[in-house]
């Protein structure tokens, strides 16, 4: 990690707050070298499929299953992290007792080797952020052509970008929604390195 170019240390952290890559462990990194310059590819981007609510500086909660019975009443209301739930261990069967058949049992078992999480409940759906650690490290700065290039992001742009996924009709992740989210999270980035804050 010492030969790879800082600003691209800082590129990699913002790109995987904006577009959602949550699964950040180094087995999903490849180191490349180039004309002697170390380079750091991320793989295993398939985390960003899920819809998610995310404060910079923090992990995502990401939303895991959707259960109409859950009568949460908050379509206009903003995602309420401050209500967020800690289960310490066993996080699959705490949530099945509670939850029982509201859920899948897909959902159950794909949380079965989390050690512990912290959940909310919103717009009918329970979102979950991996419990062993709620910290998402900043960038130490962003670039100036790191900013031209967000703030060129727009509807238009991640279309193209997500434009493989939006032909392949079943893949269904890739919604206005998704979209906007994703530049709801640019917005963060942009206010954090104008302002020195972070703006919800």
């Amino acid at each position: 990690m010492q030969e790879v170019d800082p600003e691209d240390l800082a590129n990699l952290q913002i790109f995987y707050f904006v577009f959602g890559h949550c699964d950040v462990c180094p087995g999903n990194l490849l180191l490349t070298k180039h004309k002697g310059k170390t380079s750091l590819v991320a793989i295993d981007n398939e985390s960003i499929r899920y819809m998610q609510h995310a404060q910079y500086g923090a992990l995502p909660f990401t939303r895991r299953a959707y259960s109409h019975q859950l009568h949460t009443n908050d379509r206009d209301k903003p995602f309420p992290f401050n209500e967020a739930i800690a289960i310490k261990a066993h996080p699959s069967k705490v949530l099945k007792e509670k939850f029982g058949a509201l859920f899948s049992e897909s959902f159950y078992k794909s949380i079965k080797k989390w050690k512990s999480l912290r959940y909310i409940l919103y717009q009918n759906a329970i979102w979950l952020q991996d419990g062993r650690y709620t910290a998402w490290p900043c960038a130490k700065y962003c670039a100036e052509k790191t900013k031209k290039a967000l703030e060129k992001l727009n509807l238009s742009t991640l279309k193209e970008i997500f434009s493989l996924a939006i032909a392949q009709k079943e893949v269904g992740f890739v919604t206005n929604a998704y979209l906007n989210a994703i530049l709801a999270r640019r917005d963060q980035v942009l206010a954090y390195y104008a302002k020195g804050i972070i703006e919800y």
